[in-house]
């Protein structure tokens, strides 16, 4: 596992080749507070059932508050 820093996220974000999730995984409630734009929430409790549905990116980012 990798920390990375917003400019590194943008980065990643601007290569059209590198297909990449940023995953939120808080609860539904606060993701509807508050949340990244094109993140796809997935809390930490549903990762082990729906880790297939990540099996297409190249890479996963996770991120919380």
């Amino acid at each position: 596992m990798k920390t990375i820093n917003p400019q590194e996220l943008h980065e990643l974000i601007k290569d059209k080749d590198h297909k990449v999730a940023l995953i939120d995984v808080r609860t539904p409630e606060e993701y509807d507070i508050e949340h990244i734009e094109w993140s796809i929430n997935m809390p930490v409790d549903y990762f082990q059932d729906h880790k297939d549905q990540l099996k297409e990116y190249d890479t996963i980012i996770t991120y919380c508050n």
